[in-house]
């Protein structure tokens, strides 16, 4: 049996590597009893993937596509856009009762370029209401999110402009009513400092609320206490009483000399 007796040994060794299984098939045929003589080693298999490979490392979320999610149902579409539909119009309302008229002559503008953000929060909002979508998450959340904010802020500074427009309306009438002619030829230089002085406090006044910076109102308030002070100094110069010397007559005689006790001079 040791010459003529033929040995085949078929071994399969299965090999699962990171979700890979491979045969690996070995042939021998064994010449002597020495264990000398002839091989045959077949490849290993192409490898066959399987279920496990699918699933993503640990630590790791699939991520959601457009491709990936599931479209609505015509049912629950149309109870979605009618959601959005009644939110964009609770908001067109809140925005049409704002005290503000964009189109008024001479608008105050912080306020007009703040409703200009509110009225574009609500044209987004109407775009992405007639966006295709795919999942449950409203497309008009965010932009009426910005415009309710924007609202906000909105009302805050229709006081402000309102408070500033008094300030500068009363700092006005009591300039008109000083009773000041800086072009007279005898007009007193002080006098005339000092209503320039508050004339300018008016001009940086109208000129700060042109602006939009958050300081808005504190500065124009500033700006008329610094007017409301000149004019003060004004008031002092023209009201003031005249001294001795002023109502003296300028073609008086010089006053006589003073007698002592001892009757001489």
């Amino acid at each position: 049996m040791l010459g003529t007796l033929l040995m085949a040994a078929v071994v399969a060794v299965p090999a699962f590597t990171g979700g890979v299984l491979s045969t690996l098939v070995v042939v021998r045929r064994r010449g002597s009893s020495t264990g000398t003589g002839p091989e045959a080693v077949v490849a290993p298999q192409p490898p066959v993937l399987s279920s496990a490979d699918a699933i993503p490392a640990a630590g790791t979320a699939p991520v959601r596509t457009a491709a990936t999610e599931r479209p609505l149902a015509p049912a629950d579409l149309r109870r979605r856009r009618a959601r959005e539909a009644a939110e964009i119009a609770r908001y067109r309302t809140d925005l049409d009762a704002v005290p503000f008229d964009p189109g008024a002559p001479d608008p105050d503008p912080a306020v007009l370029a703040q409703y200009r953000r509110a009225a574009t929060a609500l044209a987004r909002a109407v775009r992405a209401a007639g966006e295709p979508v795919a999942s449950g998450s409203s497309t008009v959340g965010r932009p009426l999110g910005e415009g309710y904010g924007a609202l906000f802020r909105l009302g805050q500074l229709i006081g402000e402009a309102a408070e500033i427009s008094t300030a500068i309306a009363d700092y006005r009438a009591q300039l008109d009513a000083v009773p000041a002619n800086p072009e007279a030829p005898d007009a007193d230089p002080a006098v005339v400092a000092e209503y320039r002085e508050a004339i300018a406090a008016l001009s940086r006044a109208v000129k700060v609320r042109q602006g939009t910076g958050k300081t808005r109102l504190n500065r124009v308030l500033a700006e008329i206490r610094t007017g409301r002070a000149a004019l003060v100094r004004l008031d002092g110069r023209l009201n003031a009483p005249a001294s001795p010397v002023d109502a003296v007559p300028s073609d008086a005689p010089p006053p006589e000399p003073a007698v002592d006790g001892r009757g001489g001079s």
